[in-house]
């Protein structure tokens, strides 16, 4: 199984179609994007079906897989969000002389009754 575009062929694998995407896998050397007619062919010669990348919304070549589809454009991943620094654990003495204080007085108060 072929591609021909522009007149050129290009060897591919079976096409795969669904309700808004065409893919052929493994076509190599492409030139993209792809303009013109492009001629789905069987290796005897026989065009299966022709297609028109302008009646697509977009086209893909990535991994040796030429993709016709109309899908909306993927969104971007998400930017890495920056982390907050961990608290320091160490408390200050004065921290610790405010929470001495706090748990003194509260012993006393529980003493008194």
């Amino acid at each position: 199984m072929y591609l021909e575009i522009n007149g050129k062929k290009y060897p591919c694998g079976k096409p795969g179609l669904t309700d808004d995407t065409l893919t052929w896998p493994e076509v190599e050397n492409l030139k993209t994007p792809v303009t013109g007619m492009v001629k789905t062919c069987a290796n005897y010669g026989f065009a299966l079906r022709e297609d028109d990348p302008g009646d697509w919304a977009r086209q893909t070549y990535e991994g040796n897989i030429l993709t016709f589809t109309n899908l909306p454009e993927p969104p971007p991943p998400p930017e890495p969000q920056e982390q907050p620094e961990p608290a320091d654990p160490a408390l200050t003495n004065r921290e610790i002389t405010d929470i001495l204080i706090t748990m003194l007085g509260a012993e006393e108060n529980d003493n008194q009754e």
